[in-house]
């Protein structure tokens, strides 16, 4: 009887390991896993999904407090930990992926217009490399300015407005998302970073955080 007893209460409590254990695996693929989806589609499409986090949160502490059938306040700290975990990845993809509203808005600026067309009409061979270098404010040699270099400035300036002017919308959407890509590609990681995280992103996370420790707290790893 002693055995048998003894025999139960050890099966009790692999089984209640086993299932913490799997708590554990379930509530960091939620909180990684969502972080990673919601990073990805924020950063394809685009789109605003902090509200997501929180969700991310809940689920997270839910799987803890639900599967592993205990509630601790160590639980809701791991609950909290795998929500951060989920947010830096998701806030990682959209650094690495997602287009800032600001860039684009750069990228629409008429100076940088006319330097994407400059740019276009010397290789096209419609303006001298030497002239588009003045233009371009690339000239590092320190061209002088002669009566020759004057009128081809002229000329060159007359070409560029026209072919600014010419432009259809479409053709100024196509070459300001270019010009966007160069700026976001020639930023550093942190001025990327810069452009994303706000503080908003510190009221998601609490909100996050609060939701994992209310939904987990119980679980006791």
């Amino acid at each position: 009887m002693t055995r048998t007893k003894a025999g139960v209460q050890a099966a009790a409590a692999a089984g209640k390991v086993r299932r913490k254990r799997l708590a554990l695996v379930i509530a960091a693929a939620v909180a990684v896993g969502g972080g990673a989806l919601c990073g990805t589609l924020a950063a394809v499409l685009d789109l605003g999904l902090g509200f997501a986090v929180w969700i991310i949160g809940l689920l997270a502490g839910g799987a803890l407090a639900v599967v592993g059938k205990e509630r601790t306040e160590r639980g809701g700290l791991t609950a909290v930990a795998f929500t951060v975990a989920g947010l830096v990845v998701w806030k990682l993809l959209v650094i690495a992926g997602a287009m800032p509203g600001l860039v684009l808005e750069q990228a629409g600026e008429e100076g940088k217009i006319c330097a994407a067309v400059t740019a276009q009409l010397r290789s096209e061979g419609a303006v001298r490399p030497d002239v588009a270098a003045v233009l371009l404010d690339t000239d590092e040699e320190g061209t002088l300015e002669t009566p020759e270099l004057a009128e081809e400035l002229r000329a060159a300036t007359d070409r560029i407005d026209r072919r600014v002017s010419e432009l259809t919308p479409g053709q100024r959407r196509e070459l300001k998302r270019r010009i966007a890509d160069r700026i976001f590609d020639e930023m550093g990681f942190a001025e990327r970073a810069a452009l994303h995280v706000s503080p908003w992103d510190a009221l998601w996370l609490l909100l996050a955080a609060g939701a994992a420790w209310g939904t987990a707290r119980g679980f006791e790893a």
